[in-house]
């Protein structure tokens, strides 16, 4: 049986959010990889390419929908229509 996502949300896109969620991607992706630890980001998709950038970390964090029948192992779900740049 397949584990269930644990989904994190990434808090105020200005914060430090989502530069933490990046950096425990980048140190979890062992566990990530062979499917031992499932994650879901529900937030601001551009914050989330931001810290990526800032970070020069080159995880790939795919898009993904709620109608999607089938997630990755790690992968992000926009939470609303993105607003104007913070």
């Amino acid at each position: 049986m397949t584990s269930r996502h644990l989904a994190i949300t990434m808090g105020d896109p200005a914060g430090i959010g989502p530069e933490i969620i990046v950096k425990a991607c980048v140190g979890l992706k062992d566990r990530i990889a062979t499917g031992d630890l499932r994650i879901l980001i529900i937030g601001s998709g551009a914050a989330l390419d931001g810290a990526k950038a800032a970070l020069g970390a080159a995880v790939a964090i795919p898009e993904v929908s709620a109608d999607d029948a089938d997630w990755p192992n790690l992968c992000f779900l926009q939470a609303d229509v993105e607003g104007t740049p913070i």
